[in-house]
């Protein structure tokens, strides 16, 4: 008869539910994690190189509207013309002789 301590069910529980790996799927197993990590590594590297990029590009397009807003609103009061000349120059006055 079983234990007492087992209880009545003690036949039912299963010895081990793992399949004992051989050396060589240990190595395999190893091999595709250093493979995985080495992947995600350069992935990473990838993604960081790429949103350092769209960061700097997305500043200079900011910059790019100010630089715009700004001569616009130049443009606006009279300043400049509308190739960005002064209004009141000897190089804008040339240009119109």
């Amino acid at each position: 008869m079983f234990s007492a301590s087992k209880g009545k069910a003690a036949h039912l529980l299963k010895g081990s539910s793992k399949k004992k790996r051989s050396r060589q799927e240990m190595e395999e197993v190893k091999h595709e994690e250093t493979q995985l990590n080495a992947d995600k590594h350069t992935f990473l590297q990838q993604h960081k190189k790429l949103k350092q990029e769209h960061e700097l590009v997305q500043r200079e397009l900011e910059g790019h509207r100010k630089n715009a807003d700004t001569l616009n609103r130049l443009h606006a009061q009279g300043i400049i013309d509308k190739q960005g000349h002064p209004m009141n120059s000897k190089k804008r006055e040339q240009l119109q002789d």
